[in-house]
C-alpha cells in the first residue's frame, strides 16, 4: 500500500513539474528536491514498515531458539538493536526531510534533535527502574524488553506526528 502511495506521488510531482516548463533551472531543481524527498519517504517507510513486521510477529517469536536465562538476554539485547537501527533510519528520515521541506522552521530539527534526546533519557530512566520490580536474572530481560516496547511505541507517536505532514 504503502509502495503504490509513493509511486502515485511520485507520478503527480512529475506530472505537475512537466507542466511548468517555462523555467528549466526551476524545473530541475524541483526534481531534485521531489527525488530526495521521495528517497527519504522510501527510507523511513521501509525502517517503519519493518519494524511493524517484527512487532506484529510477536513476542514469542522473538527469541524462539534461545533456551535459557544468558541466551534470552543476549537474544533480547539483539532485537532492542535492530529495533533501536529500524528507529534511528526512520528519525534520520523525518530530519532530513525537515531539513528539505519549506513547511518546517529553521529550528524545527533542532527542537526534534532536542525532544528525541529528552524522550531516549525517559526510556532509559523509565526501563532501569522497571528492570528492578523483579529479582534475579529477570532483570535483564525486563529492561531489554522495556527498551524495545517503548521504541515501538515511540515509533507509532512519530509517525502519528510527522506521518501525515511528511509523507503525505
Amino acid at each position: 500500500m504503502r509502495v503504490a502511495v509513493l509511486y502515485l506521488a511520485t507520478c503527480i510531482s512529475v506530472c505537475c513539474c512537466a507542466q511548468n516548463r517555462s523555467d528549466p533551472l526551476k524545473l530541475s531543481n524541483e526534481k531534485v528536491l521531489h527525488a530526495k524527498r521521495d528517497i527519504l519517504r522510501a527510507r523511513g517507510t521501509a525502517a517503519l514498515d519493518t519494524e511493524y513486521a517484527r512487532e506484529k510477529a510477536g513476542r514469542m517469536n522473538e527469541c524462539p531458539d534461545a533456551n535459557d536465562t544468558v541466551s534470552i538476554n543476549k537474544c533480547m539485547d539483539e532485537e532492542f538493536a535492530t529495533t533501536q537501527k529500524n528507529y534511528l533510519a526512520y528519525l534520520r528520515s523525518i530530519g532530513a526531510l525537515l531539513r528539505l521541506d519549506d513547511i518546517a522552521e529553521p529550528s524545527a530539527v533542532k527542537q526534534l534533535d532536542r525532544a528525541e534526546l529528552s524522550w531516549t533519557a525517559y526510556r532509559e530512566a523509565q526501563c532501569s527502574a522497571y528492570q528492578h520490580l523483579d529479582p534475579g536474572s529477570i532483570q535483564i530481560f525486563n529492561y531489554e524488553t522495556c527498551r524495545l516496547e517503548l521504541t515501538r511505541r515511540h515509533m507509532h507517536e512519530l509517525e502519528g506526528l510527522y506521518g501525515k505532514d511528511l509523507w503525505e
